[in-house]
């Protein structure tokens, strides 16, 4: 045998020894194999032949149980497209190393360390009763179910799979996590600062799915870099259904929120965080308790379209100790190239085992995304705060040209058992300008119960700084059934828009221990507002006033229309106003109905329409009628319009028809009535008739003046029909 014929058959022995050394194909683990009789075996020979062609599948045979090696396997091989590495479970049980390295804090069941194209499926992963040792600096259990590390900082672990596991970790371990995986520090120093270095080094592509986690304080860790340019991205948690919490008092884990959090996102982009169930009752003993947070503590690129998933999660939390926020949903530190959507969660709960003071969070978007839409979302909420309720707080800068969408959301239940605070459905504070457009649509708000001094607002919306702030919408939107306290209710607050439009909205079925306000709206930043077609019915206050609508805009040049609003059932110890006009350039005020107004009250007033300031008040072709006050005893308690501040009041094809009686000492009525104030009075072609019955020295009158001088009387008045 030649030279050459040697060589070449060394060479063909040296590629037989290297092919056939790469797993592929499947593995079979069981006791019984000589090769694989453990996972450890088999993972230890994937780290050290790789992977071949068409990738490799290790498969623990049914009714092996194993025990992980100290500090858990550690898979380093990766994989490829064409060459994924499947490890799966079969449902068996993996039983964490007893006991782990003392004050270690980096221990797992699995890690993956660099290591792409990874699925770790359908095991039973759980944490060994014999390690029971939870002080951090003696600790012997474990941390984590799977962690996912960098192996260089220019390495992490792509495109890997959680998929269908059951994590069992320490229970009241402040350290246990369910899964991890951190861009911002190496596999054995995790409290030690030390980011990638380029995108390769990030946990791109991670999908967690399907996975149940118990006995854990933190679900589902995930911190990327907080380089904008390197921070993970595109990542799925789905389905899972985790059950966590216990304290913020974990050990310095690097850019690891301070608080408890069933899935937590930090710096990672294009998220979708979707179908997961979310538990924590009775078991948080101190800091902050959240299901769902996703932000950033770096700066996130500009330079990607960056759009976020948070749908049909289901999340109920209730705190064990007291004095600490809880929020379903909390979301932060976004710019214009994000878009959000939290759409179909139910969030329940959200209260403690003892009485506090916390403010409470529903959904909660603090960050400036420029695209924001929640959808369908339901809420039963019973809190025990005497702090203040967001249900949805959307109180961030919009960024220019963006759009929230609040539709289709749902309150089933708020109550609200300690006293103090406010509630708010909605709840926004900021300065978004006239280039962003919000939309409030089909919103339901039903069965709330507060007490004592807690104020209560359905919709709270005073986002703007200048008469060039966001556009407002608010349509077909549902407040009903709400049972108050002693403090101030509003169905609708909405102030500081480019233009405002309330309408198809419907305000029902309150009580309240003090004022009411169906719709405030108004402010100095609003030039345009148009309230119509709305229905305010069956409100009613036992001490207080009550305003179907109250229009209070003040800007400059500022229109207000409203019309073909139905307002009845006002029922107030105090006065009750059907329409109150108090500020405004320009306002018209037109075909609304107005009847079945109410005062229970010994000096109560009644008033249909009460202009109480504005420039040019136009008020025409409304209809009021069914003015009570049975109780009343005062000089002028009934007034179907009444002209008492401003400066010009057109008042135009009006029907107003009181026919009221009291028993009080004195008793008066007036279908219109004039002050003093008012610079301007034109009257034209209005019927009103006064059959109400006076008493003492009380007038039913049609038209009343507070002024016999006819100077504000404009002589183009003409065509009425007064009838008392």
């Amino acid at each position: 045998m030649n030279v050459k014929q040697i060589l070449s058959i060394s060479i063909m022995l040296l590629w037989a020894t290297f092919a056939f050394g790469q797993l592929q194909g499947v593995i079979t683990v069981t006791s019984g194999d000589p090769l694989y009789p453990t996972l450890s075996a088999a993972i230890d020979s994937l780290n050290h032949q790789g992977v071949g062609d068409g990738g490799v599948t290790i498969m623990v045979a049914p009714g092996n149980p194993q025990t992980a090696p100290a500090g858990g396997y550690a898979i380093t091989a990766s994989g490829d497209p064409s060459k994924p590495i499947m490890i799966q479970g079969n449902g068996n049980t993996v039983t964490a190393f007893s006991p782990q390295a003392s004050g270690a804090l980096n221990d797992a069941i699995f890690k993956i360390i660099g290591a792409d194209w990874i699925t770790i499926s359908g095991f039973m992963m759980m944490e060994n009763p014999a390690n029971n040792v939870m002080a951090a600096t003696t600790n012997n259990m474990t941390e984590f179910g799977v962690a996912l590390f960098y192996a260089t900082p220019d390495d992490g672990p792509q495109n890997c799979s959680i998929i269908g596991n059951t994590i069992t970790l320490g229970g009241t371990y402040q350290n246990a996590f369910g899964i991890y995986a951190n861009s911002r520090h190496t596999a054995t120093a995790m409290t030690t600062a030390a980011d990638i270095t380029s995108l390769d080094g990030a946990f791109n592509n991670l999908q967690i799915l399907n996975n149940t986690i118990s006995n854990v304080n933190m679900g589902v860790v995930l911190v990327g870099s907080t380089t904008g340019n390197y921070m993970a991205r595109n990542i799925v948690v789905t389905g899972n259904n985790i059950t966590y919490g216990f304290t913020s008092s974990f050990s310095g884990y690097n850019s690891v929120s301070g608080t408890v959090n069933g899935i937590l996102a930090n710096n990672v982009l294009n998220v979708t965080i979707n179908n997961n169930k979310l538990t924590s009752d009775n078991t948080v003993t101190a800091g902050t308790l959240r299901g769902i947070y996703h932000y950033a503590s770096g700066t996130i690129p500009t330079n990607i379209k960056m759009t976020n998933y948070f749908n049909n999660n289901n999340i109920f939390l209730k705190r064990k100790a007291a004095s600490a926020s809880i929020y379903g949903i909390h979301l932060d530190n976004y710019n214009d190239s994000v878009t959000n959507y939290v759409i179909a969660d139910t969030i329940r709960g959200l209260g403690s085992a003892a009485t506090n003071s916390s403010a409470i969070y529903g959904i909660y978007h603090q960050g400036t995304a420029k695209n924001q839409y929640f959808k369908k979302n339901i809420f039963q909420i019973n809190t025990n705060t005497s702090g203040s309720v967001y249900v949805l707080h959307g109180g961030n800068k919009i960024k220019s040209n963006g759009i929230q969408v609040i539709d289709s959301n749902r309150v089933d239940l708020i109550d609200k058992t300690v006293a103090g605070g406010t509630v708010y459905f909605y709840y926004s504070v900021s300065s978004s300008d006239s280039t962003v457009k919000k939309y409030f649509t089909n919103n339901i708000i039903d069965n709330v119960t507060l007490t004592g001094s807690t104020t209560f607002y359905g919709f709270y919306d005073t986002d703007g700084s200048s008469l060039n702030s966001a556009k407002k919408y608010y349509s077909n939107n549902v407040i009903k059934n709400i049972t108050g306290g002693t403090s101030s209710l509003y169905g609708m607050y909405v102030t500081y828009g480019k233009y405002i439009a309330i309408n198809n909205n419907i305000v029902e079925n309150i009580n309240n221990g003090a004022g009411i306000y169906g719709i405030y709206m108004g402010g100095s930043y609003t030039p345009q507002i148009d309230v119509y077609k709305n229905k305010i019915q069956s409100l009613t206050t036992t001490s207080g006033t009550i305003n179907g609508i109250y229009s209070n805009a003040s800007a400059t040049g500022a229109i207000v229309n409203i019309y073909n609003d139905t307002i009845t059932g006002l029922n107030s110890a105090g006065s009750s106003y059907g329409i109150q006009i108090s500020n405004g350039v320009t306002t018209n005020v037109y075909n609304n109905l107005l009847y079945d107004l109410n005062s229970s009250g010994t000096s109560g007033t009644v008033y249909g329409i009460y202009a109480n300031g504005g420039t040019t008040n136009n008020i025409y072709n409304n209809f009021i009628s069914e003015l009570y006050a049975p109780s009343s005893s005062g000089s002028n308690q009934i007034i179907g319009i009444s002209l008492s501040y401003g400066t010009t009041q057109n008042v135009y094809y009006n029907t107003i028809y009181l026919d009221g009686a009291s028993s009080g000492t004195n008793f008066g009525t007036s279908g219109i009535y004039a002050s003093t104030s008012p610079t301007t009075i034109v009257l034209k072609n209005n019927i009103v008739v006064n059959n109400s019955t006076p008493a003492g020295t009380g007038f039913t009158v049609a038209l009343r003046r507070a002024s016999t001088s006819l100077t504000q009387y404009d002589n183009s008045s003409n065509n009425n029909l007064f009838y008392a």
